[in-house]
């Protein structure tokens, strides 16, 4: 069998990659879906898709998607997040980025999981579709993620014990930050801050602001316009009084 002329791999972690994989399978692109969760990165791929990436001939073009960190195969790099060391922030989503890459149009539905990737809830409302279809691109979206009905039961718990900083501000503390804290907050909160055990999460209109600071810890962004979120892993002391102060201002 003859190497194939490009290969896309692709992480499975939300709906928007879901999505991906779905739309190169439907144009028979070759996929190489990584088993990593959300953080994937070229240094985390399996053993056995570096070595085929390696053996690949130098022809081939190589496609990745949101895979954060360097990678040694020349791939083209699909993305539109800001990551600690490197900035691939884009006004297109990955999927509207796949899309014109293969020439081929998207549908509403993947559509609005582009302006749910792009910009949360306000980005798809800009579309105009009905309460319904945001809810169900957001479980959808969570399901994707892989969170369960515990976690979903957990997430409503810590966003009842969230704290009000100033109307429409809350800080929620929890033993990681998901999706379902967000969307529980979604009708009542413009910017969250969710504390976790290992990692915390901003989410509002402000996030650039946190972006732009020289953190020492690992951290990454993304969003659109005026909504946006910022995650930090591990923020020692200092990094957690800053973001506390700068919530609070």
């Amino acid at each position: 069998m003859d190497p194939p002329g490009c290969v896309w791999v692709v992480p499975r972690n939300d709906l928007e990659a879901v999505a991906i994989v779905d739309l190169l399978n439907s144009a028979s692109e070759p996929v190489w879906v990584t088993g990593q969760p959300w953080g994937a990165t070229w240094a985390g791929l399996e053993p056995e898709f570096r070595a085929s990436l390696s053996a690949l001939p130098k022809s081939t073009r190589i496609f990745g998607v949101e895979l954060g960190g360097p990678n040694p195969y020349g791939a083209r790099d699909i993305d539109h997040h800001r990551y600690q060391d490197e900035d691939r922030w884009r006004p297109e989503s990955s999927i509207e980025q796949v899309a014109a890459e293969l020439g081929i149009g998207l549908d509403r539905r993947q559509q609005l999981i582009a302006a749910n990737d792009r910009g949360y809830i306000p980005e798809m409302r800009r579309m105009g579709p009905s309460p319904q279809e945001i809810d169900a691109i957001r479980a959808a979206d969570r399901r994707a993620q892989g969170l369960t009905e515990a976690d979903e039961r957990q997430a409503k718990e810590d966003v009842r014990a969230a704290v009000l900083v100033r109307p429409g501000c809350f800080i929620a503390a929890c033993s990681r930050p998901t999706s379902a804290h967000l969307d529980a907050l979604a009708d009542s909160a413009v910017e969250v801050l969710l504390v976790g055990q290992d990692e915390w999460l901003y989410s509002g209109p402000r996030y650039c602001e946190l972006a732009g600071k020289p953190w020492k810890q690992t951290n990454w962004s993304g969003g659109q316009d005026k909504e946006g979120y910022f995650g930090i892993k591990r923020p020692d002391d200092d990094a957690r009084a800053a973001i506390q102060s700068w919530f609070g201002s």
